[in-house]
């Protein structure tokens, strides 16, 4: 009897507790995964080519810098040239597996590998994802057009590193980087490269293919010259001109 009275009075004093002193400890804050982590981007222009997450012990920014600087070597024929060989797309860039991970390669050299922190903050499989790297790749240098005259120095200044999701240039688009994104991409790069427009400073918005250039330029020579290059992209339904002549 003893032993069970001493039960009840247990039971009592616990349903007696304040509802405060019952409540669960607070949870602490999940630790972020690998995948969640800051991201960085390696661009070509206005073009993400990779959007890397942390891994090996390395930052994103890390990493990001890291395939700038591969790139950068693979690009030149001997350390010091000035002059960039001319490219040879799509050849030039591959895909292969190497220490059990997809790799991208330029001319040979690895410049980016797909690692798992990379796979599960894109969602896709590790060989979809180094196609994808591939094909951005070869996009973002084809924008380039170089020739046997290119400086080095130009094309290392097109090569950027940013945080992931930061502003690419003066483009518009529907946002998400839908195919109105990356249609204002593609004009920008083509602008940005062309050396008769590449210091113009100009807007490109685009809805469902349909394009308006804003901003203002030297001349009217100028502005014929942004909007037919505008109109032979790939993509352009429409093109409609904001542009001003400067001092008109």
């Amino acid at each position: 009897m003893r032993v069970g009275h001493g039960l009840l009075f247990v039971l009592l004093v616990t349903t007696a507790l304040p509802a405060f002193a019952q409540a669960p400890p607070a949870a602490l804050p999940a630790k972020p995964q690998q995948g969640q982590q800051a991201r960085a981007s390696f661009r070509i222009g206005d073009r993400e080519v990779f959007q890397l997450a942390p891994a090996g012990g390395m930052t994103a920014e890390e990493r990001a810098r890291a395939s700038r600087s591969a790139l950068m070597s693979a690009l030149t024929p001997e350390t010091g040239k000035s002059i960039v060989r001319p490219f040879n797309l799509p050849g030039d860039v591959t895909t292969r597996v190497a220490n059990n991970q997809q790799v991208v390669l330029f001319r040979g050299k690895q410049i980016a590998s797909v690692t798992p922190p990379d796979v599960q903050a894109s969602g896709m499989s590790a060989e979809a994802l180094a196609d994808r790297w591939a094909r951005n790749l070869r996009d973002g240098l084809a924008g380039l057009n170089v020739d046997e005259r290119t400086a080095y120095s130009a094309i290392r200044d097109a090569f950027t590193v940013a945080a992931a999701g930061a502003p690419t240039g003066e483009t518009t688009g529907t946002g998400g980087g839908g195919p109105d994104d990356q249609l204002a991409s593609r004009i920008r790069d083509r602008l940005r490269y062309d050396r008769r427009l590449s210091k113009q400073k100009v807007i490109i918005d685009v809805r469902r293919g349909e394009v308006t250039v804003r901003g203002t330029v030297p001349d009217q020579q100028t502005e014929d010259q942004i909007l037919d290059t505008v109109r032979n992209t790939e993509g352009v339904n429409q093109v409609r001109s904001d542009l001003r002549i400067q001092g008109r």
